[in-house]
């Protein structure tokens, strides 16, 4: 299975077997000896309607993951579509929950579509950790922040429990956060966040060229709404998510969930680039 981001050079990155999950690897240099080959796992946007005949994805996604070994697993938000849905997308979520078998657990946020209901119902779920603007510790040297939507990462790191927790973290420490909107990468670094993982752009959802989406529903260029985004010492991952917003249609933006090997060595990026300016590293 092709894991080097430069083999997407000149044509998209398509998911491979077992589509939609798409595997590839992102170094760093706070990657320790311990946590090289780290496999995180990231699932967000389903958008779940109540419509059944809208599930083949959702089916072949349940079907990957259970034959894709990870280590951890992060959802990122936005698992139902719009006020109605929540009985289908607990439905969903449960079923995915079943088959995700991950070493360090389950970890997740919501996102701007998932509703009071359906957060208060998914909150109740079993085999997930939710995070709203919180911070723990993994395992030895790997920490998560999370933030729900609305996202608040001062709140999340600089909390009571973040300040009790980080009294006894080790300088060393790999810190990954997750969120829906990735337009949090510049506060993320600020506070310290090595790679984040956010979803919200559906990668566009409808593509004109590598470069070229018409609407990406956040704050970033057109050319930033997917693939990896680094702010100085920080990465940002952004996926293509695995539904769709308004129109149930996408074009040249294939679904997919990325699958992160975690490796030690330099951070993705040019020597020479502007640490303050947001720069897309890797392209999908």
């Amino acid at each position: 299975m092709p894991t080097d981001p430069s083999q997407s050079r000149g044509r998209f990155r398509r998911p491979w077997s077992p589509s939609p999950i798409e595997a590839f690897e992102l170094t760093h240099p706070r990657v320790s000896g311990d946590l090289d080959g780290l496999r995180v796992l990231q699932i967000g946007d389903l958008h779940v309607r109540r419509r059944p005949g809208e599930r083949s994805a959702i089916a072949q996604l349940i079907e990957g993951v259970a034959r894709t070994p990870v280590d951890l697993v992060l959802l990122v938000g936005d698992y139902m579509h719009r006020t109605g849905h929540e009985d289908a997308a607990i439905e969903v979520l449960e079923r995915l929950l079943e088959r995700l078998d991950a070493r360090l657990g389950v970890f997740g946020v919501f996102g701007n579509h998932d509703s009071p209901a359906f957060c208060e119902r998914a909150e109740r779920l079993g085999g997930v950790r939710w995070l709203v603007s919180e911070s723990v510790r993994v395992e030895r040297g790997l920490r998560l922040v999370g933030a729900s939507f609305p996202e608040d990462f001062a709140s999340a790191v600089l909390g009571e429990k973040a300040k009790n927790e980080k009294r006894k973290a080790s300088k060393q420490e790999l810190v990954l956060g997750l969120c829906h909107y990735p337009n949090e990468l510049i506060a993320a670094s600020e506070l310290g966040i090595d790679v984040l993982f956010a979803g919200h752009t559906h990668g566009g959802q409808w593509r004109l060229g590598r470069r070229l989406s018409p609407h990406t529903s956040c704050d970033l260029p057109w050319h930033q709404a997917s693939g990896v985004l680094r702010y100085r010492q920080s990465l940002c991952v952004i996926s293509r998510g695995l539904g769709e917003a308004v129109f149930e249609q996408r074009v040249c933006c294939p679904r997919h969930a990325p699958l992160v090997t975690l490796r030690a060595g330099a951070i993705a990026g040019p020597v020479d680039a502007r640490s303050d300016v947001v720069r897309r590293v890797v392209v999908w």
